[in-house]
């Protein structure tokens, strides 16, 4: 009824006074449950139950499309709330009404507590994510400048960080193609302190999200420090740092390094030998590379198959990197894989959670296709693309062979059939990671069939799942 606008209702002035009945005792229900979050002792969730945001949302969309102020709506319940005096009333009586994006920038505010803000930080990006064009353009500015204010201090103030980071990527989502300079100086203020945000452990991940979906629509330019991090100890590699990876690799072309002349020429005087390429330390950041030597045991598998990624995704990244054009071949082998079903936010929905088994099983016992050619999205539309001609970087081809059968061969020196360390999805996954590298080569045509079958990487494949099935079936 909500998305219709009241289309249904046969008196429209009675369904108008319902909705501003509705309203008013949404927002009381929003303040009291702010109120007794500021009097609770202990600890408190703040947050509001989604059914409550998504209908506030709702209401707001319909009294925003109707021209009605909601100032003007809340105005008997603030009477009826508030004890003022005469000279209050003759005051607010002869002040201009708020717009209604000011009425809500002004719930929006640093100095309010967040028992106050959250629920409004709800409430605004499930209004914006539902109706994106219930955001003019004329109020874009003010209200990312606000969110800019909030974020820029989210590490001092209380748990309204991630509702900030939530609201920033509906935004972003939302008014992509308005620009500006005062947008452009704003968006590249939110840029710098998301890429300061990932080392958090709150917000670590909706940073990504949100740098994730400015490079998506190219709200800012791709600069040094946004590479660093798949290249160090910012992060370790998750499932929400390889779709952001991914969305780089399509986007932009790949620098050939990150670092500044004076710190090539120091690692020059002090190894004697040349700094790695971006490539080379991407590649040593997804395989952990240098995980043995951090830790002083060898117990442990590698991070990349402990974690659970979206089938093909990590060894088309990976074969990607090795192509000298990695735009290219990111965009021929995993165009259709960068869609927002592989988002964090939707991969564990309750709603897909039973579907995604069953697809997952069928993924994991089935063989794929190659396809004639590879379709991405281009401005909605789904392209066809033929074919084209890649050229291999040779000595990143064998690093990428040599650092998987290392992988290979840690698993299977820290693998028991009852150890806790290694278990046996692992072994599975490090299967899927090698057949989907010798996949990936025989789709851009670096290998045949045949050849696939015969290389060392199948062949160390075969040989250690059949020991896993033996040592299965020993347990059984």
């Amino acid at each position: 009824m909500f998305s219709l606008s009241g289309a249904h209702a046969e008196d429209w002035v009675r369904w108008q006074g319902q909705l501003s009945t509705l309203y008013e005792a949404l927002i009381s229900e929003i303040g009291q449950i702010g109120s007794r979050g500021r009097y609770a002792t202990g600890s408190r969730h703040i947050a509001v139950k989604e059914n409550l945001i998504e209908l506030t949302a709702d209401v707001c969309h319909q009294l925003f499309g109707q021209g009605t102020h909601v100032q003007e709506v809340t105005s008997s319940l603030y009477r009826v709330t508030q004890r003022d005096s005469p000279q209050n009333c003759k005051r607010r009586r002869i002040e201009q009404p708020l717009t209604n994006w000011e009425v809500i920038r002004s719930k929006l505010q640093p100095n309010l507590s967040d028992f106050d803000m959250i629920p409004w930080l709800q409430v605004t990006a499930a209004l914006i994510s539902k109706y994106p064009s219930i955001l003019p353009a004329d109020e874009l500015v003010p209200l990312l400048g606000l969110l800019c204010q909030l974020q820029g201090e989210q590490q001092r103030r209380g748990e309204r960080g991630p509702y900030v980071l939530h609201c920033l990527r509906e935004v972003a989502l939302c008014h992509a193609s308005c620009h500006s300079a005062e947008l452009s100086r704003l968006w590249a203020k939110v840029w710098a302190l998301a890429l300061r945000g990932i080392g958090s452990a709150q917000t670590g991940t909706l940073c990504l999200e949100l740098l994730r979906t400015m490079v998506q629509e190219a709200l800012v330019p791709v600069d040094r420090e946004f590479w660093k991090v798949f290249s160090g100890a910012v992060c370790k590699p998750s499932l929400t740092c390889t779709l952001c990876l991914a969305q780089a690799l399509l986007k932009h072309s790949i620098p050939n390094s990150v670092h500044s002349s004076d710190f090539t020429v120091g690692f020059h005087m002090e190894t004697g030998g040349e700094t790695p390429t971006l490539r080379d330390s991407i590649l040593s950041w997804l395989l952990m590379n240098e995980q043995s030597e951090e830790t002083e045991d060898n117990c442990r598998p590698h991070l990349i198959i402990t974690r659970d990624f979206p089938l093909h995704l990590i060894p088309r990244i990976l074969v990607s990197l090795t192509l000298k054009d990695s735009r290219a071949g990111v965009m021929f082998l995993m165009g259709s894989l960068l869609s927002e079903s592989f988002s964090a936010s939707s991969v564990h929905t309750e709603e897909k959670e039973s579907l995604g088994k069953v697809e997952s099983l069928y993924l994991q016992f089935s063989f794929d296709d190659t396809p004639s050619c590879s379709t991405v999205k281009v401005r909605g539309e789904s392209v066809c693309l033929d074919k084209p001609q890649f050229t291999v970087i040779q000595n990143l081809r064998t690093k990428l062979e040599t650092s998987l059968l290392s992988v290979t061969e840690q698993l299977f020196n820290c693998y028991s059939p009852d150890g806790v360390n290694a278990p046996h999805e692992c072994v599975l996954r490090c299967v899927f990671l090698l057949t989907g590298i010798l996949s990936a080569n025989v789709c851009i045509g670096l290998l045949t069939e045949e050849q696939a079958c015969h290389s060392p990487l199948f062949l160390k494949a075969k040989v250690r799942f059949v020991c896993f099935e033996m040592l299965f079936l020993f347990t059984i």
